[in-house]
């Protein structure tokens, strides 16, 4: 049978698939790992590895139909090709093919029987590897040549049942062999493969080839290190979802956003891709944070403040997305009393969130998410659904560890969520704890970034205090004893700021600034004054006048950016002018 020619309408068929695969733009995403293999993804993330997790895992991956945008098909192991949505009983290979995608499957043994059945299921390509190790007396040539003969048959009985094969002679990396060895190998393989090939028959239009990557050199010696780095990095969609469905919208974001930028990679167009691992390589973190805490009293302008920060980021060309935390039971602002806190935002996912939400993404033209407000409500429910789960079993549950925890990894998840339309991922995260420093309502928080500023490493996060220097009527002097204390309860928590900003009706005197300076261990350059102006949007300029992005690129060690839009700030001078 392995030697029968294909019909012309069959070569049509096949040949069709195979550039469907080879789509510009678009790329493979193989979820066909065994249930071993996945169970060394799934560990690092606390994700139970049974066959229900693993099959809504994968029903997750595909329900999105946004993903068909980015990637052609999708490879499938057999345990996985036969499983069904847990809704409406539709098999995985209709739905990827209803959602645009074309299904493959990883083929072992009984190959004739298997590739006619997955045919039937709606499968239109199939893959199987040929492992070649080289060491000092391998491969010889008959193993190269039993391995070409046997991809060779795969790929005839494929075809004859109108799977495109994917042929893949992987010669192994591993070993003590120079380049040149593993080049000789290589082409070795290849030449040996593709006559066995020929011999059988196989329709080369209709194959698609998987070969081993090596590239060219000329490249900075740093870059190495880096692809190692990236390519060991836990699966963020995994990291996202967490085995838990509350972040499904939240998986399948990051998992549209890699596929974005793997898109733009084939097409060599995704110049931030670089920029950013080389970013993240000469820093110590891949994301810097800025937390702006609140003094004295609330409702002195901390989410117009951290609004501005962002704004100043961005018009230095960083990426910047924004955190807030309401320290309140409540487990969104649905609820809140408009009369207490302004009117309700609510975001494009639905969320219903602070008002500071709102001025977030006016200033910074971003898309937030529901999981960018963040309530002591939810931090409890995520913790509670936990336990209840059994996932701190033989643990007594307390604020600390288990609910500071939480905290800090909710932070550090959600700041890597792309906020901005080319799904590229944030370089900083601006960080708004509500209310005022002493409020026992935020203890568990103030507790939680006392940890994290070592957990991220002191050079990655940058404290940003806001208090309030009232002016009596009586002497109408900016008394900054209320600035000292709070500063002093900050300190006592184990904060340092490393800027002041103080909020005053009229701007303050160089004395009332140094005072601050001494008492609060601060450089008299690091104690800002905003005094109260006529329109929120003055609040960047005058922000970027005393210098904030100067601090704040030599304090967290900022790599300058080639690429943005220098005009920005005339443009917000303009409008805070009209």
């Amino acid at each position: 049978m392995t030697a029968c020619y294909l019909s012309k309408d069959k070569q049509i068929e096949l040949a069709q698939i195979a550039q469907s695969l080879a789509t510009s733009g678009k790329g493979i995403l193989a979820v066909d790992e065994p249930a071993d293999v996945i169970e060394s993804r799934f560990s690092p993330v606390n994700i139970e590895n049974n066959e229900e997790t693993r099959r809504y895992y994968r029903q997750l991956l595909f329900r999105t139909k946004k993903s068909s945008q980015y990637i052609s098909d999708i490879i499938l192991c057999h345990e996985t090709f036969h499983h069904k949505t847990d809704d409406d009983n539709t098999p995985f290979p209709r739905l990827l093919k209803d959602n645009g995608i074309i299904t493959g499957i990883t083929v072992d043994k009984g190959l004739e029987e298997q590739c006619r059945e997955y045919k039937k299921l709606g499968a239109q390509f199939a893959k199987w590897r040929a492992v070649i190790k080289i060491s000092h007396h391998a491969p010889s040539q008959l193993a190269i040549n039993e391995n070409a003969s046997t991809l060779a048959r795969y790929a005839s009985i494929c075809q004859q049942c109108g799977l495109v094969p994917i042929v893949e002679p992987e010669v192994l990396q591993d070993g003590d062999h120079d380049l040149e060895e593993c080049q000789r190998i290589t082409e070795k393989v290849l030449a040996t493969v593709y006559k066995a090939l020929n011999d059988h028959h196989v329709y080369l239009e209709g194959t698609l080839l998987k070969p081993s990557m090596v590239t060219p050199g000329g490249h900075n010696e740093q870059y190495p290190t880096i692809y190692l780095n990236a390519i060991n990095r836990i699966a963020l969609v995994l990291s996202a979802w967490e085995g838990d469905k509350a972040n499904d919208e939240q998986a399948l974001r990051e998992l549209i956003r890699l596929a974005k930028q793997n898109s733009l990679a084939s097409l060599g167009k995704y110049e931030a891709a670089m920029l950013t691992i080389m970013f993240r390589h000469n820093s110590s973190s891949s994301m810097k944070y800025i937390l702006v805490t609140g003094g004295v009293i609330s409702g002195i302008g901390k989410g117009i403040i951290s609004s501005s920060i962002g704004t100043i980021l961005r018009s230095h060309g960083f990426r910047v997305t924004s955190i807030k935390i309401d320290p309140y039971i409540n487990i969104d602002a649905g609820t809140f009393s408009p009369y207490e806190h302004g009117e309700v935002f609510v975001l494009d996912d639905g969320g219903e969130v602070d008002l500071d939400l709102g001025n977030y993404e006016r200033f910074l033209d971003v898309t937030l998410h529901r999981d960018n407000n963040i309530t002591t409500g939810k931090i409890y429910q995520y913790v509670i659904d936990k336990e209840r789960r059994g996932d701190y079993l033989g643990k007594t549950v307390q604020v600390v560890p288990h609910i500071t925890d939480a905290i800090q990894e909710w932070v550090e998840r959600v700041a890597r969520i792309s906020v901005d339309e080319d799904q590229a991922e944030p370089d900083i995260c601006i960080i708004e704890l509500g209310g005022t420093i002493g409020d026992i309502e935020s203890m568990s928080f103030v507790e939680a970034f006392r940890q994290f500023q070592f957990r991220v490493k002191k050079e990655n996060f940058c404290l940003v205090h806001v208090s309030l220097v009232p002016q009596p009527n009586s002497t109408n002097e900016h008394k900054t004893k209320p600035t000292q204390h709070s500063v002093k309860e900050l300190r006592g928590y184990g904060l340092t700021p490393d800027l002041i900003i103080c909020r005053s009706a009229t701007p303050m005197p160089l004395s009332a600034k140094e005072k601050v300076s001494m008492f609060c261990q601060v450089d008299k350059e690091h104690v800002i004054c905003i005094p109260d102006v006529k329109t929120l949007f003055r609040v960047p300029l005058l922000m970027e006048e005393n210098g904030v992005f100067n601090f704040l690129s030599t304090r967290l060690h900022l790599m300058p950016k080639s690429n943005y839009d220098r005009s920005l700030m005339i443009k917000w001078r303009d409008l805070a002018e009209r």
